[in-house]
């Protein structure tokens, strides 16, 4: 049985990036099983690794480190949110594509972490060199994708392999407590075994990965709310607010009736959306302002000063 220690590992993939080659890895496995303490112990023998730096939960980040940098890495973790098949048509997948081509010589080490590896798009998949299935916490099985094909475009054996899986998940079922032998499907290259990582790498992955989710919810919350209507109309009505269009209380809850709410509950959602711009002043206040403003220009006006 051939078998693989993270140090074995470590050695191959720099010699990869060494002598040029693509290192695109997924890392799949069911949660709980390790895959990203397996890729937090494999990166961080890298010392061009940063965790605050080089783990990412986008597609917009992956792009930005695959656009700055020449032979270093990238965890992709949680890459459901960067890799999904069904959103293979979205823009930015098709931009995250297109990148890994075309950034193919600046040879970074780049891990993806998924529960399933046939979650990933195909076109991403066939950009994969190595595969790792983590099968239970400690143990993980090494995967190679099958180059130089000239008669099949799947360099994973999908078929093939998919049937040799079923005979071992039978078996594996006999004795559960065995670990299935993998060995006879196309793309095996051995058993990789690995421990844990410290309490100090834990805790710091969990305050990066906590950080990060809450960003970019934060973010996706931001798009959204700038996408609906009624936002954009709120918006607007402050923007006019502000720049001294609206000179009475009137005026201003005119708009409630336009969107068919109660006057209380339109102006405390504009006092709401002044002061999420920073703006201290009470509603009235800034009516008024408006209303002397408006006076100052009249008034400049009948003397011709304006």
């Amino acid at each position: 049985m051939i078998r693989w220690t993270i140090k074995e590992l470590v050695e191959m993939f720099q010699g990869r990036i060494d002598n040029e080659y693509d290192n695109n890895v997924a890392v799949s496995g069911a949660r709980g099983t390790g895959k990203s303490v397996f890729t937090f112990k494999v990166l961080s023998r890298f010392p061009q690794f940063k965790p605050w730096k080089h783990i990412v939960y986008d597609r917009e980040s992956v792009i930005q480190l695959l656009e700055s940098q020449r032979k270093g890495v990238i965890w992709d973790d949680e890459s459901i949110n960067s890799s999904f098949k069904r959103s293979f048509y979205s823009q930015d997948q098709q931009r995250l594509i297109r990148y890994l081509n075309m950034y193919r010589d600046r040879f970074n080490l780049y891990f993806l972490c998924i529960p399933n590896f046939y979650d990933l798009d195909k076109a991403l998949r066939s950009l994969i060199k190595i595969h790792v299935h983590v099968v239970r916490r400690g143990i993980a099985v090494l995967h190679v994708a099958k180059e130089g094909r000239i008669f099949s475009s799947d360099p994973w054996d999908s078929k093939v392999n998919q049937k040799i899986e079923e005979t071992i998940d039978k078996k594996a079922k006999l004795n559960p407590d065995k670990l299935p032998d993998y060995s006879k499907m196309t793309t095996f290259r051995g058993y990789i075994y690995f421990n844990d990582i410290t309490d100090l790498q834990k805790k710091l992955y969990q305050e990066i990965k906590d950080t990060k989710r809450k960003e970019i919810h934060k973010k996706e919350m931001e798009e959204e709310q700038a996408k609906d209507p009624i936002n954009q109309a709120y918006n607007s009505i402050v923007d006019m607010l502000l720049d001294g269009k609206y000179k009475t209380m009137v005026e201003l809850e005119r708009n409630a009736f336009v969107l068919g709410i109660k006057v209380t509950s339109f102006k405390n959602r504009v006092r709401e959306y002044l002061r999420e711009r920073g703006e201290e002043r009470p509603l009235s206040q800034i009516l008024k302002e408006n209303t002397m403003e408006q006076d100052v220009v009249e008034k400049k006006k009948l003397f011709g000063l304006s």
